[in-house]
């Protein structure tokens, strides 16, 4: 293996309302820049202000380990005396004065493997491997912090995995396993996308993108080269829309965040230098279909979508917590 590398493995997970989220992070990260060969786990959570409507309460927990303490494989990472895996994760550790706990199941409703962008990996124009391990989990169990429990029954929740030798410039990255339709009825629909700013040499190349919906019982991938560059995705001042066609489909969507949502973050790569992240699980999000131009179908996220913008710069407006 490579000297230099960072691999990192999360659990997005919520309550299904619009609520509740909590987001799990394995990560590992050896450096020679620095000489850097640590293991880490965050655990972030969000939940809406009963006292303060429209306030989303977040806090942040993490710990740092030798990597001596990390093992893993395609199965499990383990940290500590925590671990994850496909089908559950268990764990806990101290910080800022703090006790956490863990303890999850889940299963997967619709298994699909997906990496996004594979030919741009392979031809090392995008630094990192993303992959989808699981879209559309529902997870049972409870987290702890000191005497204060959780428990999550059929929470919907995804696994991911990216790894490589250096980060990107920068990217976003969009999910959620928990619509509605338009009459407010719990909706058979996925939506998981991507969008990748390569980082050529000193300079960032234009974004490139990837999306993934579950509709109709099918599977739609927007996976291949041509559609990193003929998918349409823009973001800019906490709204995201994309559009993706196949054939005579059409998907048109929104994705729209806030500061008070968001947590922000600091994520270090093996050259030493800083990004900085932008993290909410809350997010509202708006999906159109249309078929040969006729409206079909539209699915609501109401507030139970996720988006991770990463940047090269600070957002001057979220405070960083790491």
């Amino acid at each position: 293996m490579d000297r230099n590398y960072q691999k990192v493995w999360f659990l997005r997970l919520q309550d299904g309302f619009g609520q509740r989220a909590f987001w799990l992070r394995f990560s590992v990260l050896s450096s020679t820049h620095g000489f850097k060969r640590l293991a880490e786990i965050w655990a972030v959570f969000f939940e809406k202000s009963q006292s303060s409507p429209g306030k989303t309460e977040k806090m942040l927990l993490k710990k740092t380990y030798p990597i001596t303490e990390c093992a893993f494989s395609e199965e499990e990472v383990r940290i500590g005396p925590s671990n994850l895996t496909k089908t559950q994760t268990q764990g806990t550790f101290q910080a800022k004065g703090r006790t956490i706990y863990w303890d999850l199941q889940f299963q997967n409703s619709t298994p699909f493997h997906l990496q996004f962008v594979p030919h741009l990996t392979k031809a090392k124009l995008i630094r990192n491997t993303f992959i989808t391990q699981a879209q559309s989990l529902s997870c049972y169990g409870t987290t702890s912090i000191d005497e204060q429990t959780t428990f999550w029954q059929t929470a919907p929740g995804s696994l991911g995995y990216f790894s490589g030798t250096q980060h990107d410039h920068g990217w976003l990255w969009g999910q959620c396993s928990s619509f509605v339709d338009t009459h407010g009825l719990p909706a058979s629909f996925h939506m998981e996308g991507l969008s990748i700013q390569p980082k050529l040499g000193p300079f960032s190349g234009p974004p490139v993108c990837s999306f993934y919906f579950y509709y109709q019982r099918k599977h739609y991938c927007f996976n291949t080269l041509k559609d990193a560059f003929l998918l349409r995705s823009h973001y800019h001042s906490n709204l995201w829309t994309f559009q993706a066609n196949h054939k005579e489909l059409s998907f048109r969507g929104t994705l729209k965040t806030s500061h008070q949502d968001a947590i922000g973050l600091t994520y270090e790569d093996t050259r030493g230098s800083f990004m900085y992240s932008s993290n909410t699980q809350l997010s509202y999000m708006e999906i159109s279909v249309y078929r040969s131009g006729i409206l079909e179908a539209k699915f609501i996220a109401p507030g139970t979508a996720s988006l991770e913008v990463v940047s090269r710069k600070k957002n001057p407006y979220i405070a960083l917590l790491s």
